[in-house]
């Protein structure tokens, strides 16, 4: 077995080690990077580097029985070598950049594919919800096309919606794409998806995961992978996501991994559908950019920008603060006023939309049904109840009501 194998097994050793966790574990390989530093290292260095707690767990349920730990780990390294599966720790010059600068990066990567694909810092992840209509698919296929044909790794997680259209849209204009899994490799999730991830991997992309072949998904993992989305990655892009949907998960942790955030303009078509909740909401609490088509090279100078400050920083030390993600104003006798589209020219990547949205009347049958329900509710004897009732509602589909005050500010 070669050293970066060995590397791996030493790696994996450490991460089966009851009650070590992820930090504790990234902490042995800083102070102990190799197999030897450590297995070699006198009891009395490991107390004084690692401490009290860490040094015992190390000394008894580790190197007390290390030959046998050791071994196992090497023996399913191997198993993954043979089903062309790369084990990648997070020592490996092939790890992502960009996620060994957050706080808790995975110490090892199972991997299958394109390692290239993995070793660039020039990422951007388009993500999105499952239940996707047909036109944000469209969108999020743009947006991973144009990334693509700039040079940009297309990360996403291989759900169904939108993270499917951002893989194939990659893929269509010969752009590498990597599925970040929630699952083992042996386990590809959704299963309707597994011809798109051997593309994926024939096509010079790669497929990655924390878990282990064999090892079976758990509740948090589509969370913890959400992680590896963002940190892997120098902006989200969510193009549909509800208020609550799993996208806000990668929304948040991108956030705390000082990763910039930019939405694609929801088209005036689909405005009041609820896959663009969540998207208007980033928006309106500025906590993302929304962007369009004219503002693309902006956003790779953003990125380039943001990339030089994330590898010049110390690991988890770069925040964006609200607003940053906005492109700065031109100097003064240099900037452009730009008009206000009327609704006939409003263009958002590259779809024209002819005419505003207009949604036609509520039919006779419509509303005897809402007024049916507001009676098996009991909400048609007091108008006050009732209109209580609307507000609430009014907000969990659309989010907090702006005051007229604030709604007419000039911006």
């Amino acid at each position: 077995m070669n050293a970066e194998l060995e590397q791996s097994a030493y790696v994996l050793a450490l991460s089966q080690v009851e009650g070590l966790g992820a930090r504790s574990l990234l902490r042995i390989l800083k102070i102990f990077p190799h197999p030897d530093s450590l297995v070699e290292a006198p009891s009395e260095l490991i107390h004084d580097k690692l401490g009290e707690e860490l040094s015992r767990i190390v000394l008894l349920r580790l190197l007390g029985h290390w030959e046998r730990a050791f071994s196992s780990a090497q023996q399913l390294i191997s198993r993954h070598i043979e089903e062309k599966v790369t084990p990648v720790a997070i020592t490996d010059s092939t790890y992502p950049p960009l996620l060994k600068l957050i706080p808790d990066p995975p110490a090892l990567l199972f991997v299958r594919g394109n390692l290239e694909a993995l070793s660039s810092a020039d990422t951007v992840a388009v993500v999105g919800t499952r239940n996707a209509t047909e036109r944000g698919k469209e969108v999020a296929s743009r947006v991973a096309k144009y990334f693509g044909k700039s040079g940009y790794v297309v990360v996403s997680g291989l759900a169904k919606g939108i993270d499917t259209a951002a893989h194939k849209g990659a893929l269509e204009v010969g752009a590498k794409t990597v599925a970040v899994l929630g699952t083992a490799l042996d386990q590809i999730y959704p299963a309707e998806n597994r011809a798109l991830a051997e593309r994926i991997v024939s096509d010079s992309g790669a497929l990655i995961t924390e878990l282990p072949l064999g090892r079976k998904s758990f509740k948090n993992a589509f969370v913890q992978r959400d992680r590896i989305q963002s940190g892997m990655s120098l902006a989200v892009m969510p193009v549909q996501s509800d208020i609550s949907g799993g996208t806000m998960h990668t929304v948040k942790f991108a956030e705390m991994q000082g990763r910039l955030l930019f939405c694609p303009k929801p088209l005036a078509s689909e405005q009041g559908r609820k896959q663009y909740a969540g998207i208007f909401e980033l928006i309106r609490t500025q906590r993302a950019r929304e962007f369009q088509a004219e503002d693309y090279e902006s956003l790779l100078a953003l990125l380039q920008e943001h990339k030089r400050k994330l590898l010049s920083a110390e690991p988890g030390a770069v925040e964006v603060p609200v607003g940053e993600s906005k492109v700065e104003a031109a100097p003064e006798g240099r900037r452009r006023v730009r008009k206000k589209a009327s609704p006939k020219q409003q263009v958002a990547l590259g779809f024209a939309e002819t005419e505003p949205y207009t949604r036609p009347p509520l039919t006779d049958e419509e509303v005897d049904k809402m007024v049916e329900a507001v009676r098996q509710l009991g909400l048609d004897s007091n108008a006050s109840r009732f209109d209580e009732a609307v507000s609430h509602v009014r907000k969990k589909i659309f989010g907090r009501r702006k005051s007229k005050r604030v709604a007419s500010k000039p911006s």
